[in-house]
């Protein structure tokens, strides 16, 4: 049961708690004014800098900012036919020199990319589509492969990749062999590619055709892509995924599709465990 006390106080006793309260108030309201003021200017930069994102690139920026955390900066360079201040080939800009930690990070700004690219070098590489949809990537000459990967860590993102066919001076298919080769025996390259889309051609030809191939690699790690093939009835002399002596696959949410299946079988090779570490073939 609570009791109430009263509590007398004398004229100056009132004046003195009526002026602490008003003294109260007045901090109060100050702190508040105050308070009010640093939000606007908080909010205000917040939004100028958002402003400053070209629309292409907010859809991307919880990406790019893990890239740019002070523990892992990049060297980035923009790679576009018109774009100014960008380079022209990702060759070009894989040519200057970087000593950051967390490598290249290299943006496609052009919807489409036609180049061929050898990468030699022991760096960490991203390759990223900067739109939203993926930018295509294909060869305009004749090479056995788009992307030719013998030493590094590479990185592949929101890219689709296409073969393409010409005519003149005789029909052939570009690229040659495959979309992306990579591996050496000496220095066993990596290729990360995530939420790519590899299309395949239909042509009629003795030699193997492939989206991806492996030939002694450290790992190859392919995540949310797709794979598409000509038809799923017939069988084709063509593989999505190549692989030959690999320390490490791994495949997740991908897609194969349009596609009749068969796998290679090494002599002498009876488990899926040595299968993975020695050949296999989708």
């Amino acid at each position: 049961m609570s009791r109430i006390i009263p509590i007398h106080l004398g004229e100056s006793e009132l004046d003195k708690v009526g002026s602490m309260v008003i003294a109260i108030v007045i901090v109060v309201i100050g702190v508040k004014k105050l308070f009010n003021q640093m939000l606007y200017i908080i909010l205000l930069c917040t939004a100028f800098s958002v402003a400053q994102i070209p629309n292409t690139q907010i859809a991307n920026a919880s990406f790019k900012s893990s890239l740019c955390s002070p523990n892992n900066e990049v060297c980035k360079w923009d790679v576009s036919q018109t774009a100014t201040g960008a380079k022209l080939t990702i060759a070009e800009a894989l040519m200057e020199p970087c000593n950051e930690s967390g490598g290249y990070e290299i943006l496609l700004l052009d919807s489409k990319c036609n180049q061929n690219l050898s990468i030699h070098q022991n760096s960490n590489i991203l390759i990223k589509g900067n739109n939203r949809k993926p930018t295509i990537w294909q060869a305009t000459e004749q090479t056995p492969c788009i992307i030719l990967l013998r030493q590094g860590n590479l990185t592949l993102e929101n890219i689709g990749f296409n073969f393409t066919f010409r005519t003149d001076p005789i029909e052939s298919i570009i690229p040659s062999n495959g979309l992306i080769s990579i591996g050496d025996e000496q220095y066993r390259p990596s290729l990360t590619v995530h939420n790519c889309i590899f299309h395949s051609f239909s042509y009629d030809t003795q030699d193997l055709q492939y989206h991806i191939k492996v030939d002694h690699a450290a790992k190859l790690e392919v995540i949310n892509s797709d794979f598409t093939g000509m038809d799923s009835e017939e069988l084709y002399n063509q593989s999505f995924i190549h692989v030959k002596y690999c320390r490490e696959i791994i495949l997740k949410q991908c897609k194969f599709k349009n596609a009749k299946f068969k796998t290679g079988k090494k002599k002498g090779v009876n488990s899926f465990k040595d299968v993975l570490g020695s050949y296999r073939s989708l």
